[in-house]
Order: C-alpha cells, then sequence, then structure tokens
C-alpha cells in the first residue's frame, strides 16, 4: 500500500514538471491537460491549482482563472505568488478595488516586490488616480529598473501632460529592453505631443519591425502621417491595420479623418458608420458622422448628431445644467421666456443670433447670453431680446437652447437658414470713433479674425495664421461700417 502511494506520488510529481515543460515552450493545451489531470487524481494539488489558473490566464479564460487561483489560496493563503497573480487576474475582471487590495496585501508579506507595485500602478492608473499610480511605479523602479515599470511610468506620465518626462521613461525601458515594441509605440506618441512628428514615425517603424501585427503601431503612424499631410500613405497604413483587425473602432474612425482629409466624405461617412457598428457609444465618430452629413448637405441627420458635441471632453466642460427644460423646438414658445446661451466662440455667436429673431417672432421673450465683448454689438439685434453678458446675473427663465443648438430645434434645411441681412448694428459711439480714427490716418480697411497663433507654428498653424478678410466681405451683415478709401473716411451702410 506505502509503495502505491509512493509510486502515484511520484507520478504526480513528474506529471507536474512535464506541464510545466509544456507551459514554459507555449504549449498551453498540452500543459492544461496535464495539469488538469492531476487534479482529477488530486483536487488539492497546490501547484498544480496555481499554474493551471495561469494557463487559463494565459489562455483569456478569466473565469476559470479565478476558480484555480481561490483554489490554490485556499491551499496556501499567504502565498504572495498566488496573490499577486489572483490581483492580477481581478484586474483583468475590471474588479479593481478588489485588485488594488490584493497587491497591498502581497505587500504587507513581501515588501520588495517590484511586480506588486507594479501591477498596484497599473490598477491606480485604471482608477484614474494618476499620481498614486506614478508613486508606486517610481517605488517598483526603486528596487529594480524593471522595463515594464518605466514603461507603466512612462504611459502615466504621458497622462499627466509630462511628455519629455515620458519620453525619458520610455527610452530607459529601450536600454534595458530594445525589442521592446509597446515601449516603442509609446515613445512614438510622447514624441508626438512633443512635435516631433517625423521621430515618432521613425518610432512606429521600429515598432512595426520587431513586431508587424502591431495594429496600435499602424494606427498611431496613420496619424502621424496625417499631421505630416501625407493623407494617402496614411490610409494605406489604416488598410494595413485593418487586414490584421477589421474591427477596430479607432482605426475605422482615423480612416474616415484620412478620407475626410482626401474629399471623400461618402467613404469617410461608411468607415464612421463601420466604427460604430463596431462601437455604438464611440463619441468622436458620432461627432465625425455630423461633420460629414453637414458638409454633404444632411442638415437634419447632421444637426440631429451635432448633439453628440455634449458628450466630447470640451462639451463635458462647457454643458450647462440648468433646472429648466433645454427647448429643441418639440412645444411652442410663444408667451414663455427662453435663456440662450453661447457655447463656443465669437464667431459661432455672431452666426447663429439670428435664430434670436426668429424665436421672438414665435412670441418668446429671448434672454441671450453672449461673451462680455459681444455685448454692444448684439445689444440692438431685435425687439424682445435682452442681451447679457456670460457671468452676469441670469433673470428668470422658462427654457434655454445653447446657441448651436437652434439650427436643430427649428429643423433647419438649406432653404430655411435665417438669411435676412443686415442683421447687426454698430453703436452709434463706436462709429463715431471710427470715424475720427480714420481721419487720423489709422488702418481700418480690414478685419483680423481669430485669435492669435503662438510662436514656432507647425506646417498647418501657417496656414491657418491669415484669418485678415476685406472688411467688404463682412458688409452684409453690418447695418454700418467705416471705410477709407483714397485716404478719405466715408461711412456707408452695408
Amino acid at each position: 500500500m506505502a509503495q502505491l502511494q509512493s509510486a502515484k506520488a511520484f507520478n504526480l510529481l513528474l506529471a507536474v514538471q512535464q506541464a510545466l515543460e509544456f507551459h514554459r515552450q507555449g504549449q498551453l493545451p498540452q500543459a492544461e491537460k496535464l495539469y488538469s489531470d492531476v487534479l482529477a487524481v488530486r483536487p488539492d494539488y497546490f501547484e498544480a491549482l496555481h499554474m493551471l489558473g495561469l494557463v487559463k490566464l494565459d489562455r483569456g479564460d478569466l473565469a476559470g482563472a479565478l476558480r484555480m487561483m481561490s483554489a490554490a489560496l485556499q491551499a496556501r493563503p499567504k502565498s504572495p505568488d498566488v496573490l499577486l497573480n489572483y490581483g492580477i487576474v481581478l484586474n483583468a475582471l475590471g474588479r479593481f478595488e478588489e485588485a488594488l487590495a490584493t497587491f497591498d496585501q502581497v505587500l504587507s508579506i513581501k515588501k520588495r516586490s517590484v511586480e506588486a507595485y507594479n501591477n498596484r500602478g497599473t490598477v491606480l492608473e485604471k482608477l484614474n488616480r494618476d499620481e498614486e499610480a506614478l508613486e508606486s511605479f517610481q517605488r517598483a523602479l526603486a528596487i529594480k529598473s524593471s522595463p515594464d515599470a518605466l514603461y507603466n511610468q512612462g504611459s502615466v506620465l504621458r497622462k499627466l501632460g509630462r511628455h519629455a518626462d515620458a519620453l525619458k521613461s520610455f527610452e530607459r525601458a529601450l536600454a534595458i529592453k530594445p525589442d521592446y515594441a509597446k515601449a516603442h509605440n509609446n515613445r512614438g506618441t510622447a514624441l508626438e505631443s512633443l512635435d516631433r512628428t517625423e521621430e515618432a514615425l521613425a518610432s512606429y517603424d521600429r515598432a512595426l519591425a520587431i513586431a508587424p501585427e502591431f495594429v496600435e503601431a499602424f494606427n498611431n503612424r496613420g496619424n502621424a502621417l496625417q499631421k505630416l499631410g501625407r493623407h494617402e500613405d496614411a490610409l494605406a497604413g489604416y488598410g494595413c491595420a485593418l487586414a490584421i483587425n477589421p474591427a477596430h473602432a479607432e482605426v475605422l474612425y482615423n480612416r474616415g479623418n484620412a478620407l475626410a482629409s482626401l474629399g471623400r466624405h461618402q467613404e469617410a461617412l461608411a468607415s464612421c458608420a463601420q466604427a460604430l457598428a463596431v462601437s455604438p457609444n464611440y463619441v468622436n465618430a458620432h461627432w465625425n458622422e455630423a461633420l460629414l452629413r453637414l458638409r454633404l448637405g444632411d442638415y437634419a441627420g447632421g444637426l440631429k448628431k451635432y448633439e453628440w458635441r455634449w458628450k466630447r471632453g470640451e462639451g463635458l466642460k462647457k454643458k450647462r445644467n440648468f433646472t429648466q427644460s433645454l427647448w429643441l423646438g418639440e412645444t411652442p414658445v410663444a408667451g414663455k421666456t427662453i435663456l440662450l446661451h453661447a457655447e463656443q466662440g465669437f464667431g459661432d455667436t455672431i452666426q447663429f443670433v439670428r435664430y434670436a429673431t426668429l424665436l421672438a417672432r414665435h412670441g418668446a421673450q429671448v434672454i441671450l447670453e453672449v461673451q462680455p465683448p459681444l455685448k454692444s454689438l448684439l445689444s440692438q439685434i431685435g425687439d424682445g431680446i435682452r442681451v447679457i453678458g456670460s457671468g452676469e446675473a441670469i433673470p428668470n427663465f422658462d427654457l434655454h437652447c445653447p446657441l448651436m443648438s437652434l439650427a436643430l430645434a427649428f429643423r433647419t434645411e438649406l432653404a430655411t437658414i435665417p438669411a435676412g441681412v443686415p442683421y447687426l448694428a454698430a453703436p452709434i459711439d463706436r462709429l463715431e470713433a471710427w470715424r475720427i480714427a480714420c481721419r487720423r490716418g489709422r488702418p481700418c480697411a480690414s478685419v483680423s479674425c481669430g485669435r492669435a497663433v503662438p510662436p514656432t507654428p507647425t506646417t498647418a498653424t501657417v496656414r491657418s495664421r491669415s484669418r485678415a478678410c476685406c472688411r467688404c466681405s463682412i458688409r452684409p451683415v453690418l447695418h454700418s461700417s467705416v471705410c477709407k478709401r483714397n485716404g478719405a473716411a466715408a461711412t456707408r451702410k452695408c
């Protein structure tokens, strides 16, 4: 009997050793079968439970991995290795708080565990606790210069906007592990953020030389090519990425951007639709669809989709959360007071205020909240419209609507765009000031639009720097202007 038990023990040990060898060689199905055979004979065999959990993790069976790791912990509750891998499984399952507690438990047992600090940092990053994540990676690196910890540190630094520091982290990781494709890729993103796009392109190329099916590197490379105005090359790169993963929403979205830049708007719209089929709540794809539809003259579809702007980064910051109802044209406004509020630039406000007069004609009392510098220009826009500057106390109102949503509220089509001009009037006192200025020889023959472009412009900003326009080109929207011709000031009705 004792000899039989000894033979069984020897066979189990041999089976586990053979399974480990399969595991090291990447032959996961064979390893899984042997670990399972061992556990069929002895269900509490610790090494088999732990290693089978790792095989299931590697094969993407997270539920099975969690079950095996939990069973291994029942056998040895304080094993730092099993606890570490248990935390990794919890992280993969999106159970971040539990994973964080597990990595902390590992560190209470094994205080200098680089892997625990590193994995703890990745969980903190997912919880948007970036500064704490950075500290965790720094603790890992104080113990040992791990390329993974350096890579993760760089990723958090990039998120925090510290792109130069992120670049240093990625380069330190590559000094230790030169064939680290993910580090080459993220090095490229850091270089792009530092406006070193050509160098970024070379970094993406290096990542792809190491990992030819690295979809994210193809995607980032395409984005860099677009920045350089090489849209056809970008399109080809996105095609390579989609040949590997046809259902990659971000690549489909960026492919749409490249097609739009090439003037191939219908194809761009189709690419947006493909991205949304994969990821129905992809905010930027909805936004791009709005712009493409508007460009193609589909006002009904485009204006409806344009409301997705409130889910984008800038829109989330600007959205006004009033207790009064948002008005988008569904209910009559006669006898109601409606607040219209500016949300974007001066030009957008000037364009869309013409809808305010339509509301007044429908019997609404209109409060028009605009950027303070525009208040005097818009103060005479029409009867029944009270103009206030943003930041001023807002009178009582019943409904509200952002200015840029008025086109949707009025179900605007090409033929119904408010086209009554002129609709703006310069204040009389300002007219006199401009007359005097022109008599003194100050130039007033053109209007500068937009905002100043910062120094060291890129190619794209050089093209957008010239934002001056002849005063005559905006004359239709103005009641009066002062033009200087042949050295004499003349007041003209425009």
